[in-house]
């Protein structure tokens, strides 16, 4: 039985997510709290001191900013919550030696390819979210050895 921490467990896919690992030790979080741990992932300290806590083997990281026109009108928003929020996900991981389960985004493109993308293509937001979610996803890549995206 592997100890997975979940961050945004209350989104959509989070919710899934819970369904799917509902026989591992699970620990759901969000900024919300509601019956879940509460978690601010701009928060660099209570982000290490959770997982630290909670000893992961995994962090399925599924806090974002989503709300692709409160990105693009905001985008420190997008920054802080997309790429400096997966930061501090990622140093925790690392400390605890927990992997970290990336969730990024089809929006790291840009659309004009007439195939479907695969992770081999070159990236090219065509927007303020999905800048934000590649920024994350460079993150996870410099910082971590064990990571799936």
């Amino acid at each position: 039985m592997s100890r997975i921490v979940v961050t945004g467990a209350a989104g959509v896919v989070g919710g899934y997510v819970a369904q799917e690992f509902a026989d591992e030790e699970l620990v759901l979080t969000d900024v919300i709290g509601e019956g879940l741990v509460s978690l601010d992932i701009t928060d660099p300290a209570a982000v290490r001191t959770l997982v630290a806590a909670e000893r992961p083997d995994v962090v399925i990281h599924l806090a974002a900013a989503t709300d692709v026109d409160a990105c693009q009108l905001d985008p420190d928003l997008a920054f802080r919550a997309n790429a400096v929020g997966t930061q501090n996900v990622a140093l925790a991981c690392r400390d605890a030696g927990a992997i970290l389960v990336y969730i990024s985004t089809a929006g790291v493109f840009d659309g004009e390819k007439d195939d479907p993308y695969t992770e081999f293509d070159a990236p090219g937001p065509a927007n303020v979210y999905g800048a934000s979610k590649l920024a994350g996803e460079r993150i996870v890549e410099t910082l971590l050895d064990r990571y799936f995206i």
